[in-house]
């Protein structure tokens, strides 16, 4: 078997690890010495121009070998971020969470800190959500360390929940060798809650503040109420809407008309984010009578007028359950 050169043996055995460093450089440059030390009287008078040329060829391979190590390190990282990926986004039963398998590192490297890890969760939050519902800041904040076979850490789990009672959460699975952002939660899970919680102790509160029927309620209060515990789905006056004050009377005036008797109203803004056409409707529940109804009737005549010119749309009757 043709005896394999020493210095692409040296070179080889410094390719096998992830880094390039002195002690590796210096068992190159001991291959070649051992490859120019005299052998035999025939080997020294080996012809000066041959030995330049193999000193050029160290030169050339040593440099470009460094740069397949680059390479090398490169694809690492990419294979074991890919990888860490794959297993992140594995489901756990019933399809919630991710859940993460972490492979050992392949070899020590400096790991991310838990602050730095909450730090690439927020900034991953603020890309990924709607921000103008809930800021970071209304979140409360947990992070837990995956660590791989050795005990280091792996990636962190970074879980955000609202500061309100109402199920909104977003968590966020960072990788601690890189800080790369593995996998993340649905964003709207992060600002629409599923249901209200109508026995929720600040739920409650609210209806002791501002009575039973939200409709009834000022405009601010129901567009406070909706952004904590409906994801925003109403909203206050703004500049450039018709005045509430405006609407409230062009409703009384088209109800007590067709009804023929003095009529009270409720009115709320819906937001342009939940309507078909992005646009910003005022909805107006009118009941007979000077004051609201107890129990209050199956139905009531309503009127929706769009919030920025108020062009009355609708005039019908709708079901009060739920109003």
């Amino acid at each position: 078997m043709k005896r394999q050169h020493p210095i692409k043996r040296a070179i080889d055995e410094s390719l096998s690890s992830v880094h390039f460093d002195a002690h590796d450089m210096q068992r190159v440059l001991r291959a070649v010495r051992e490859q120019e030390a005299p052998r035999s009287r025939k080997a020294r008078r080996v012809r000066l121009d041959l030995l330049a040329t193999a000193a050029a060829a160290v030169l050339v391979i040593v440099p470009l070998s460094l740069v397949v190590l680059r390479a090398q390190t490169a694809d690492i990282a990419i294979i074991a971020a890919t990888g860490a990926q794959t297993a992140a986004k594995t489901q756990a039963p019933g399809g919630e969470d991710p859940v993460l398998h972490a492979a050992p590192s392949a070899a020590p490297t400096a790991v991310l800190s838990e602050h730095d890890a909450i730090a690439v969760a927020r900034a991953c939050f603020e890309a990924q959500c709607d921000t103008t519902i809930f800021t970071f800041d209304e979140y409360t904040v947990s992070c837990e360390a995956m660590t791989d076979e050795s005990g280091a850490p792996a990636a962190y789990v970074v879980t955000m929940e609202s500061v309100y009672d109402n199920g909104c959460a977003f968590r966020v699975v960072v990788s601690a060798p890189d800080g790369a952002v593995l996998s993340h939660s649905s964003p709207e899970a992060a600002t629409v809650p599923a249901q209200i919680d109508e026995t929720s102790e600040e739920v409650l509160d609210w209806y002791a503040r501002y009575g039973q029927h939200r409709f009834m309620w000022p405009l601010e209060a129901q567009a406070e109420f909706s952004r904590r515990y409906e994801g925003g789905r109403l909203r206050a006056p703004q500049e450039g809407d018709m005045d509430e004050a405006a609407i409230r009377q062009m409703a009384m005036t088209y109800a007590e008309q067709q009804l023929g008797e003095p009529v009270i109203c409720g009115i709320s803004l819906f937001s342009e984010r939940f309507t078909w056409d992005g646009q910003a409707r005022y909805l107006v529940c009118c009941f007979p009578g000077d004051t609201l109804p107890d129990p209050l009737p199956e139905t009531c005549l309503a009127y929706t007028f769009l919030a920025s010119d108020g062009t009355a749309e609708m005039q019908d009757s709708i079901e009060t359950d739920g109003l």
